[in-house]
């Protein structure tokens, strides 16, 4: 099993967390800003339909092969972490 982290700036606009890969993936997305919240969804995610991550948390979830996890947020943008574990 291979783990991977990132740094990633999220947008207003869907902001891929990742890249796809052909196994499973457990991913887990750490809020890194103060104070902001980022909604977490596929491609089409927005602050209305994503799943929120308030400022300081963080959110887990398992993605099957090819699937990608996305997050916006409401202005600017909010740095986040992003650890990815491949079956």
């Amino acid at each position: 099993m291979a783990l991977t982290g990132a740094a990633v700036t999220v947008a207003t606009t869907p902001t891929p967390l990742h890249t796809g890969s052909v196994n499973p993936q457990q991913v887990v997305v750490y809020n890194n800003d103060a104070s902001a919240s980022i909604y977490v969804g596929g491609s089409d995610v927005t602050t209305s339909a994503g799943i929120v991550v308030a400022a300081g948390r963080s959110f887990s979830l398992d993605l099957g092969p090819g699937d990608v996890a996305f997050a916006c947020c409401a202005s600017s943008t909010v740095n986040a972490r992003v650890v990815v574990r491949k079956s």
